[in-house]
Formats: C-alpha cells, structure tokens, sequence
C-alpha cells in the first residue's frame, strides 16, 4: 500500500479526502488557520477560483500536527463514515482520482474501511498476538497441504512400527507424517521465535502501517505467520545492522506495505515454502516487492549500498556460517567461485539462502572446476570442549587438502581430454559426503537420522534439500549425470578421494575421458572406473590393494610409493605415454627376470609357479561376444611345453601368484566386476577376443600396455572405448602392422626389445647389473616356490604369505621412480643412435553405423540409408633410438575414397504416451451472494466486490500412436480460492410522514440574487421545528432553483426514527443588478482579507480575542477557546436588510443537496457571499484534508 505522503508537489492519497469529513464546528475551526495548515498561499480571484502552491520550507504534516490537539475533541465527535464529495471549484489535479490510483489493493482498501477510530494500536497488538498465539505450528500443515509420497509414508510407517513394536494406526501415521512434512520445511525453531517475539514484531509492523483493523489482520493471521516464519529462517542475513527481512518489509513502500507483504508472501504452497526452492520462491513472492529479479540481484544491489568495495563472493563467504573452501585451478582463466557458480547454475541457485542461514558452521563446502562437495562438519570435528580445537584444526587442514586434490583430478583431464570443454559447461557435479556422525563405531551406529533430534547440518541443509541418504554398505553411489553420494567413505579421507575419482568416472568417462567416443560395447561402468581411471593411493603399507597398475592422479605421494608423485607429472598427453613407457620398461624386465627363474625349475614345479588364462563365453543371456578371464591350474604335460618367454605369451602363461580375487589364483571374473590389473605378477597372455573383448583383468592390463607403446589417444582411448567395436577392429588399427593385429606378436616384441636392452640397465642400490638382478630373482623365486608346495600341501590359498617376488620387485621399482623422477629419464645407459622409421599402410575405413533418432517414426518402426566403406593411406615416421621406437610417430593421412556411414533411424515417437497440458492460471470466476441487510431500506443495496479464484488444471490424454484413448483425467488444484460479490439488499421498511414536529418555514417570502454561492444552504436555514432538541436531517428534493423569478422548493426534514415530512418554501431569485450599493456587497474592498483579519494563534490555539470583521453594518463574530474547543454559548448575529431579506448561509460539508444533522445548537453561523463565503469553503476543505491527514499520521 501506499503511505500518505506529502512532501512537495505530491498529490494526496484518495483516503484522506474520500473516507472522512468533519462537522460544522470543526470547519468554523479550520477557517481560523487554513493557511497555516496548508503551508500555501491562497489567492482569491473575482471568480474564486483556487490555486494552491505547497511552501518550499515547510511541511504539511508538522502543521497538522500542531493544530490536532485543536480539533481532536471534535475530530471524534463529528466523524461520519459516509462518502462525501469537494465542491467541483478545487483544482482537480490536486487529488489523485480513485481510478488512477492503482496502488491501492482491493483487499487493503477493505481493510482500510474496517478501520476503528476507538482502537489503539496496542489494543490492536493484544487482539492479535492473542490470536496469533492461538495458532500452532503442525496446524500449517492443514492449510499448506503437502503431497506426501508412498515412500515417504511407507518411511514413517516403518519407523512407527519400529517405536512402537506393533502396527501403528492410520491416525497416529497420520500424526506423524504431519509432524514429518513440517520437519521437512524447518520452519519450527522460526515460528516458535516469531511467536515469543509477537509485541516487538507487531508494533513494528504496526507503526509503519496503522491502517488494518485487528480484524482483518487476524482474518490472514495463518498467511501472515507464515510469511513472518519464512522471512525470519531464511532472511535474516544482515547487511551493515540492516537486516534482510526488513529491508523486503520496510524498505520497499511504493510496492507493498509490511503487513501487505507478508499477506502476500504468506500466500503459498508447500513446494514454496521448501528450502529447495528458495531462489524460485524469492522470485515469485519477493521479487515484486523489491523489484530485484533475483536472490542474487538483491544481494548485489544492497551490496551496492552498503558494501560498493566488497564483492558478492567475498561478502557470502564473510556471512555464510559454512567452511568454504575455492580450489584454485592450475589454469588461470577457471573460475571456481562457489556464488558464481550458485548464481550461473540453476540447480544451485537455490543452495545460496540455506547456506546464508545456517545456524551455526555445521556445512562444508569444496568447489572445484567442476563439481561442488557438500559435507557436515560434524563428520569430522568433535565438538567436545576437550578435543574441538584439535579436531577443528585437522579438519580445516584436511578440507583445504581435499579441494587441492579434487580440483588436481579434474586439472589432469582438462588437459589430456580432447572434450575438455565438457568440464566448464557449468552442469556441476554434486558430491554429497557421508551422513557419518564423529565417534567410534560403524558407519551404521554413526548415520544421522534425516528428522528428529539429529545433527544440525541435516536437519538446516541436507534434508530440506533432499540430499539425505539412508545408510548402504557402499564406498558411494554416482547417480543421474551430476548427484555423487558418499556412504563408507568420508570424502575428506584418502579413501573418500578415490571414491570421488571412481563415481565421476561413471558420470565423466564416456564424455570426457574416452574423448567423446564412449565405452566399449559390451563393458560396464566398473570395467572403467575400477583399476582404471579411478586414482588411488597405492603406496605400499596405504593401500588396501597390493600394487596394481593405477595413473596417481589426485595424490602427492612420497616414500614407500610405487606411481607417479603427483598429476603434474602429466602436463600434456605425451607424458602419459613417456611414464609408462619407463613404467612397462621395468615391469617386462623384472617379468622377464621371474620368467626365467621359473622356466628352470621341474615341471611339476612350473605346474605350481605358472597357470593358464583362457577366455570363456559370458552366459547370461543377450552377452553375445561378451568373455570373462578363467585362471586355471597347468598340469605336467603342458608345463613340459613351457621352455621360453614366447612360449609363456602363445600359450596364455600367467604368474601362480596372481590373485585375481581376494587370495584366489584361479577362477573365472565376472562382467562389470570390481576387478584391478596387478602391477607385478606377470600376464604373459596375449589374448584377445576378434569378436568382442577380453575379460575384466586383461582389459584393463592391456590398455596400459598399449597406453605405452602408442599413447593415450591413439593407444589407451583407442583400445578400450567404442571407437572400435571389438579387439579384431581396434588392434588393426592401433599396432603396427608388422604386428597383423596380433596382441600376442605385439607383447613378444615388447619382451624382445627390453631383453635386448638388459646389459645396458643402470646400477640400483640393489644389482650392479643384470647378472646380480637375475641371482635377486632366482633367491627369491625359489623362496616363494616353497611356500606354494607348502600351501598346496596344506590345502591353503596358493598364494597365501607368497610374498618374496613381490618384495623384491616393488624395491626395485621404488629406486627406478625415484632416481629416474617418475621415468622422465632412462632407465639404460647405452649410448644412442638416433634414426628413423617410416612405415605406409593403406586401410579400409569401415563403415560407420550412426543410430539417430527420427522423431517422425513411431518407436517401433526403423529406416535404414546404406553406406559405402572408405580407403585411407595412413604414414608413419617414428624417431628411433638404437632401432627401437621411441615418442609418437609423425602420422600423415590421405583420405583415397569417402566413407559413407550407413545411417539408421530409430523411431522416437511413443506409441502409448500421454498429452499432459497444464494451465496455472485458470480463473475461478466471481459468484453473487445476496445478503439481506436490516441496516438498508427496501430499493437500497450495497455491493462488495469480490475477487476471481485461480486454479490449475491438469489435463492428462492417453494417446495410442497419437489417437485418443479414453477420456482425459482432468486434475484440478485450488491456487486461489475464489470470494464471491456480496450484494446486501435492504429489508428496512420506507418512513413515513412525520407529523409530531412539524416543520416551519422561518421567512414564508424568502429571497435572494442569482450570484447566491450556496442558495441551498439559505433554503435548509430557513425551516425549522417546534423542538429544537430533536436532531433531524434536511434536504432539498429535486433540482435547485437557479434563474431569476418565483420558485416553489421541497424540503424533507427527515427525523431521529427516520420519519419525515416534506415542506414547501417560496423562493424569489432576483437579478444581481437589483442589488442595493450597500457596504456589505461583494465587490466591497472592505471583505478582502488583511493582516487584521487574520486568525491570531498562539500556541496552537485560536485566541478568545481575534474576530472576523464584515461590513460595516455586520457585528462581530466571536470564537472563545476554552481547552482547545470553541465555546459552545458564542453566537453570531448578523443585521439583515429589511427590504432584501438577506439571509445567513452555514456550510455544508455533504452533498450540496444533503442538510448537516448536527444539533443547531451547535452549528456557528459563517458568512455567505464574497470573499467570506470563498474563505468558509476553503476552510471547509482544508479541514477535511488536513484532519483526515492528521488522523492517520496520528494513528501511524
């Protein structure tokens, strides 16, 4: 609503003038000091016509203010409620016409006309705080009405049973999903503080809007606590001492004034109220109060106004209760400011006023490049007094880690990603931590509870947002494109890095890492995240695996290590290739070196030292071409084969200590297992699978293989995503073609090149050559032989305690990592000859199959368009170093013929689908409701309009291939209830002719000039009753005489007990010009106000001693004060022209034709023509202006 407002130029609210007017005392009153109330200077021409300039220094309200002591007493006693219009002579422009003013509400203007002039404004705060109190907080839950899902119910039943040991009733389910949803909003603590705090709240709503009734205001008391509770949980974040809630409530009065706000806002559903929506709820219901579109375009321009220096994202971190914690990325030009990204992606717009309203610093927050880490503090801090500052500096310690390793991760993707631009398209990967409270015990006996007494971060953010989780026995869970949830792990640990690592394979791999080009037909998720681009701390004695083939991509590592010190060890793609180059450069070494050792032993010993690998056919149904890795024992005979390292790698050898699961050394793996490539016991195999591809274990082992000889893109992404739909098609493409598509001849001239290349191994701590390595091996084989037979004797796992081998192996590995830096140099010595090797094949380009989509086609239908095969000549130079191939090749490529892709469209359009239209905004239209009204004569009505309802409507049309089926459901949901017109009809019976006080006409030949300025106020001054304590109330039926000539006039006096009676009066209207030059006429320069004439005030009260002076034939007119109120025993005598008949006029502040009913006791004669007469009807709107103005300032 707007408030009154009267500063210069303004224009006066319609209220002050439509409401209220005043009674004739109040208006002799204002004659007295118009000119002061108004603050403006009156100038009164020959046609007194009225123009008004506002003073530039003072202010109309402080001068209403000083006479309101004046006229109060009046004030109160002349008050009617009825409409009354100001003479057509004010100046138009001066008043705002009711139907321009659009910032009036129906409903405050309904409130406005409830208005009690005998209701204070503390009696108005104990009538509503006492009803207000009424109300309790689980009562919201009626009117709100939330939908409540099957799970949710099924939760509550669950939990009830569990309470109770029986099966709970419908009523008490019904009681606790109540309490239950209104959990959910965690308003409770708000509204227990709104409703403690209702005398300091209420006075101040009422001191900056005085204009409701308690009625009324109680009429929305549930809108109104509600509003008031939201308000207070989310928006008492403060800028500078200025609150938020109150700005939204105080500081916008052009929009809405506080109590019309929170009617507004408190307008709402249940979604609306949910902390999950805040950012949509603001821009619903707040938005149009503070004309900022969003959240975030009011913070900043509040922080315009109390913080210009201080940016949006230094001033959230400053008043935002949660750690926050920016990685900084190795690239310059990403952001991860966590408000910007809260402001840029919608999913997290609606996180910024959870996070401003925490209660205490109970969240945690981690932003990265591309993802956002949710944790609670209370997983990791003991707030015990004995062990808080200790646990607080660790877990501030281990957040900053963290968010450096995240952010490291993401870093090395992009860049060695092709698709590193997926990572900055601003879809944000949620990461949600374990609900794990700080303690000893399990992760079950430690989980949270989502409602009741549990912890703080839950139930203020994790749980109003819906991130909540019950407990499952998993490290985490990758869910949708960009939702992680950790259970087992706690995302601040080394393990909880290694699950963030893992589930954002699952959501990153076939985009980003596999460069846009997918898995492999055929492999799962896990092939993928597991023991390959999942990154783990293996460090021996750290790690929960043995050493396995793993890329260190989030970690700094040092001693004990057995990977790369850090991710930045790989700053471009072809680091990765030169790393494990170095990496496969001793691991087939050291193979090589076990390889013999065992070669030399007996056959039944190699029957125990080696096993065979095979590929056998998945048997689950639709897994054609799929195959799982069987490990199986060797016997004698084949043993007896065993002479050489070829012959290990042609009949798929692998090492007897290989576990592949647990301790178990054969077996068969399992598809999309959680399986890892073990780093030093050998796979000699090389095997493959032309129509498909190989199992778990050696899919992964031989994607880091040819991750060294060919590189990432062209090596590893070739290999294992679906740039190629099976081995036969991939290692064509990938190997040399000296190779023929053959793993097997490929991995036994990987052997070849290293054996070749043994003399030439630099000296370790632990062998001056290859002599001394080989007697290592040797020893240690032999060691491990031993405790097989003991095992195999003993029936316990064969790889049990086998531990020798290994030891050695890791040191040796350990000293090359170290003393190379991670491979960037040599492990030989020998000296180098540099040349070059250039090879030129010409390859068929298969064709491509490109499934799209047709929407034009039902889902059962296809269209296939052939496609033709291409041909490309493909040159490769490599650099060599002593003949062998060293860095990537120099590739030149000549397309000879296109390839043509057969193309085959898979129609998208549902066969059985459903149109559902929704429209929000349906009007509810307006209804009547006649009332009858004792209060109205019969023929009367009065008519309060009433206001449309909105409701949406949801049409749902099942259709089968696009045809109607069955009748539409039709769903409807009441936005806005609708409140019908109500019309109120008179029943009271018409009065009748009064005949107990007859009227008398006082001057039976009444006359007067046709420039009369209120003739109607000379006729109703001209009858009379018998009684003269009798109140009644005159006026004139029909037109009012104007022209020159003999008039007949009706009056109807009408009665205390609504009777009447009708009298007649004669009217003589003569010309102007007849008029005698006495020293009363109009023109008299006499009648102009002077100095003289003006009202003396002193102290803000009219002064027994000033006087009005007429003409000379006129006497004085007197106003005595007495305590502020002019004396009732003044009188006013004015000597009339026997031959004119000059009669006195009273003003009339009604309807020009309306008679005042005041008691004529107290009605003071005013003067009638001239500038007199002019000044009585200025006094008369200068009162009804500056008293109602008054009223409401004093209300305020």
């Amino acid at each position: 609503m707007k408030k009154l407002s009267l500063n210069k130029g303004e224009k006066i609210i319609k209220y002050a003038l439509r409401k209220y007017s005043f009674g004739v005392v109040s208006v002799a009153v204002s004659v007295c000091f118009f000119t002061e109330i108004a603050s403006a200077s009156i100038l009164i021409n020959e046609n007194t016509s009225i123009q008004e300039t506002y003073s530039t220094n003072e202010d109309l309200s402080e001068n209403i203010t000083q006479k309101e002591d004046y006229v109060s007493d009046e004030l109160d006693k002349n008050f009617v409620e009825e409409e009354t219009s100001i003479t057509e002579s004010i100046i138009q422009d001066e008043v705002i016409d009711e139907k321009e003013d659009e910032a009036i509400d129906e409903k405050e203007d309904e409130a406005i006309e409830e208005y009690a002039l005998n209701e204070t404004v503390e009696e108005k705060i104990q009538k509503v705080k006492e009803s207000f109190k009424e109300v309790k907080y689980d009562d919201l839950y009626t009117i709100l009405n939330p939908y409540v899902s099957l799970w949710d119910k099924q939760d509550v039943k669950n939990q009830l049973k569990k309470e109770l040991g029986v099966e709970p009733t419908q009523a008490q389910i019904d009681e606790r999903l109540k309490s239950f949803c209104m959990d959910k909003l965690d308003l409770r603590k708000s509204f227990e503080y709104v409703q403690n705090n209702l005398d300091t709240i209420l006075k101040k709503l009422f001191d900056n809007d005085p204009y409701f009734s308690s009625q009324y205001i109680i009429s929305k008391r549930n809108e109104i606590l509600i509003a008031l509770s939201y308000l207070e949980r989310n928006y008492s974040f403060d800028f500078k001492g200025e609150v938020a809630k109150d700005l939204i409530l105080y500081n916008y009065p052009q929009s809405l004034s506080g109590f019309s706000a929170l009617m507004d806002i408190g307008e709402v559903s249940f979604s609306d109220l949910e902390l999950k929506n805040t950012a949509k709820t603001y821009k619903k219901k707040i938005a149009p109060i503070t004309k900022d579109n969003t959240i975030f375009d009011f913070i900043e321009s509040s922080l315009n106004k109390y913080y210009p220096a201080m940016s949006a994202s230094e001033w959230f971190k400053d008043r935002s209760n949660a750690y926050i914690v920016e990685a900084k990325s190795s690239n310059q030009n990403i952001d991860t400011s966590f408000y910007n990204k809260m402001k840029n992606d919608p999913k997290l717009s609606d996180h910024l006023i959870p996070l401003l309203s925490l209660s205490q610093d109970n969240i945690y927050v981690i932003s990265t490049m591309s993802t956002v880490s949710y944790g609670l503090v209370d997983t990791y801090v003991d707030r015990k007094e004995s062990n808080y500052n200790e646990s607080k500096r660790k877990f501030e310690a281990d957040l900053q880690e963290t968010a450096n390793k995240q952010e490291e991760f993401l870093d090395f993707w992009y860049r060695i990603s092709n698709k590193r631009d997926t990572l900055l398209n601003g879809n944000n990967i949620i990461i949600i931590d374990t609900m794990r409270k700080y303690g000893e015990g399990s992760t079950r006996d430690l989980w949270a509870p989502k409602y009741g007494e549990t912890l703080s971060g839950v139930r203020e953010f994790i749980t109003p947002l819906d991130f909540y989780s019950n407990y499952m026995f998993v490290d985490g869970e990758a869910s949708g494109d960009n939702l992680v949830k950790l259970y087992l792990s706690k995302t601040l640990t080394d393990r909880g890095q290694s699950t963030y690592t893992h589930e954002l394979t699952h959501l990153l791999d076939k985009k980003v890492w596999l460069n846009g080009y997918g898995r492999r037909t055929g492999k799962g998720a896990e092939t993928f995240a597991t023991g390959m681009f999942e990154s783990l701390n293996n460090t021996v004695g750290l790690s929960e695996y043995e050493p396995i083939f793993n890329l260190n991509l989030a970690y700094k590592l040092g001693e004990g290590r057995v990977q790369n010190a850090s991710p930045n060890r790989f700053m471009q793609e072809s680091d990765l290739k030169d790393y494990m180059q170095g990496l496969m450069d001793v691991i087939y070494t050291l193979d090589y070196a076990e390889a013999i050792s065992s070669l030399r032993r007996t056959n039944s010993e190699k029957a125990i030292l080696f096993n065979q690998l095979e590929l056998t056919p998945e048997k689950a149904p639709n897994t054609e071409n799929k195959s799982n890795d069987t490990f199986k024992h060797i016997d004698e005979s084949i043993a007896s084969t065993l002479n050489t390292i070829d012959d290990l790698i042609e009949k798929n050898i692998v090492s007897g200590r290989l576990k592949f699961k647990g301790n178990a050394t054969v077996g068969t793996t399992e598809q999309n297992g959680y399986y890892v490539a073990p780093l030093l016991e050998p796979i000699y195999a090389g095997i493959q699978n032309d129509e498909g591809s190989t199992g778990e274990i050696t899919f992964k082992r031989y994607a880091y293989e040819l991750l060294a000889e060919y590189g990432y893109s062209e090596g590893m992404v070739s290999y294992v995503s679906n740039k190629y739909s099976n081995d036969k098609e991939a290692l064509n493409a990938i190997l040399d073609s000296k190779y023929n598509g053959s793993l097997t001849e490929f991995k036994k001239d990987m052997f070849k090149r290293r054996i070749d290349k043994l003399s030439d191994l630099k000296e370790t701590d632990y062998f001056k050559n290859y002599e001394e390595l080989q007697q290592l091996m040797n020893e240690a084989v032999e060691k491990d032989l031993k405790m097989m037979e003991s095992n195999k004797t003993n029936s316990q796992p064969m790889a049990q305690n086998v531990k020798e081998v290994q030891k050695l192996k890791t040191k040796i590995l350990q000293w090359y990592l170290v003393n190379t830096n991670d491979f960037t140099t040599s492990i030989y010595n020998s000296k180098v000859i540099v040349s070059e090797d250039k090879e030129v094949t010409e390859t068929e380009i298969p064709i491509e199959v490109i499934n799209r989509e047709d929407s034009s086609l039902w889902e059962d239908e296809t269209r296939t368009e052939p496609g033709i095969s291409g041909s490309i000549r493909t040159t490769k130079i490599w650099r060599t170093e002593n003949g062998v191939r060293v860095g990537d090749p120099i590739i030149n490529q000549e397309i000879i013929r296109e390839m043509v892709p057969t193309i085959i469209y898979k129609g998208t359009k549902k066969i059985y689908d459903e149109i559902v239209k929704v429209d929000d905004n349906v009007e509810i239209p307006i209804i009547e409701k006649v009332i009858e009204d004792p209060n109205l004569y019969i023929g009367e009505e009065k008519r309060v309009e009433g206001k449309a309802g909105i409701k949406k409507v949801t049409t749902i049309q099942k259709t089968n291939k696009g045809q109607p089926v069955g009748d539409p459901i039709i769903n409807q949901e009441i936005i806005r209830e609708m409140v019908p017109t109500i019309i109120y009809k008179g029943t009271k019976a018409l009065p009748t002719q009064n005949e107990i006080y007859p009227a008398e006409v006082i001057n039976g030949n009444l006359e007067c000039y046709d420039d009369e300025i209120d003739l109607a106020s000379v006729i109703l001054d001209n009858i009379a009753i018998s009684d003269n304590s009798v109140n009644i109330r005159k006026e004139i039926i029909g037109d009012i005489p104007t022209t020159v000539g003999e008039h007949t006039v009706i009056v109807r006096v009408t009665y205390e007990d609504n009777s009447y009676k009708d009298v007649n009066v004669s009217v003589r209207i003569r010309s102007k010009q007849d008029r005698p030059n006495t020293d009363n006429k109009p023109g008299d320069d006499s009648n102009k106000p002077n100095e003289d004439n003006k009202p003396n005030v002193d102290n803000n009260k009219p002064n027994s001693n000033n006087s009005t002076n007429g003409s000379s034939n006129n006497k004085k007119d007197d106003v005595s004060s007495d305590n502020n109120k002019p004396n009732e025993n003044d009188s006013e005598t004015v000597d009339k022209d026997n031959s004119n008949n000059y009669v006195e006029v009273k003003p009339n502040t009604g309807n020009s034709n309306i008679g005042n009913s005041e008691d004529k006791k107290s009605q003071t004669k005013l003067p009638q023509t001239g500038v007199e007469g002019s000044l009585t009807m200025l006094g008369l709107l200068s009162l009804s202006i500056g008293s109602a103005l008054s009223f409401r300032k004093k209300k305020k």
